[in-house]
């Protein structure tokens, strides 16, 4: 696998992605990803505290990025501190910068349950 590569395994059913590989090369220390139709879940994102602020999670939401764009996948998820974040308020500006929007008012997506979503980038 080339670097800057993620791969989503294809299926309607819940399926956790968390292969060794996208561990190894993006130096995560954990990842959970669920895909149900065209939502692909991202339920944790956990980057090891020596590694944090190294640009390894951004690496890491590009290539998933890329990788839905093709696919035309949309991408979900709430942000959370329990994985060792420091605020929700610096989380959610961290995926704003990925192009997630709030799933609230104008913009809810009743396909999903988290508070921020991304649709696909129209090609």
């Amino acid at each position: 696998m080339k670097s800057g590569e993620c791969t989503i395994i294809p299926g309607d059913d819940e399926i956790i992605i968390d292969p060794p590989f996208i561990l190894e090369q993006f130096r995560l220390q954990k990842v959970v990803l669920s895909r149900r139709g065209r939502v692909v879940t991202l339920g944790q994102l956990v980057v090891e505290p020596a590694m944090r602020c190294t640009g390894i999670g951004s690496s890491f939401m590009g290539a998933l990025i890329r990788e839905a764009d093709k696919e035309g996948l949309i991408l979900a998820l709430t942000p959370d501190t329990c994985y060792g974040a420091s605020s929700l308020a610096r989380l959610r500006r961290f995926y704003r910068r990925f192009g997630f929007r709030e799933n609230t008012g104008r913009n809810i997506n009743f396909l999903v349950n988290e508070s921020m979503l991304r649709l696909p980038a129209e090609s």
